[in-house]
């Protein structure tokens, strides 16, 4: 793997790169497959917004833990590596359904519990 110099921006690019990851510029290596490869993708949601959601509403340490695979989907993609991108939105999208579901659950929880300790259950 080597780096060349992109010709729009000047910033240095990946041989593997399909698209700068400085300006998103089309690489243009003399291959009419990467480039073809590169227009028939489609970005996966990074889930970034629903991390922060679930991190600030429902469990901190899952929620931090999708926050970074959510931060990692848009940077793996510029560079052209697509599965990493779909790996990191996979991971994302996971974590923020478990910090909701671990949220839900303690949220029920308290909830029986002061309903149970109102009624002198407990």
């Amino acid at each position: 793997m080597g780096l060349f110099t992109c010709r729009e921006c000047g910033g240095m690019v990946s041989s593997e790169a399909v698209l700068c990851p400085h300006c998103g510029v089309s690489v243009n290596r003399g291959s009419a497959f990467a480039n073809a490869r590169a227009d028939t993708q489609i970005k996966p949601n990074n889930w970034l917004v629903w991390s922060i959601l679930s991190t600030l509403f429902c469990c901190l340490p899952l929620g931090v833990v999708g926050i970074v695979f959510a931060s990692k989907v848009d940077a793996a993609w510029v560079a052209g590596n697509y599965d990493a991108a779909r790996y990191s939105a996979e991971k994302a999208k996971m974590f923020v359904y478990m910090s909701t579901g671990v949220g839900i659950a303690v949220y029920l929880l308290t909830f029986v519990a002061l309903a149970l300790d109102q009624c002198d259950i407990l």
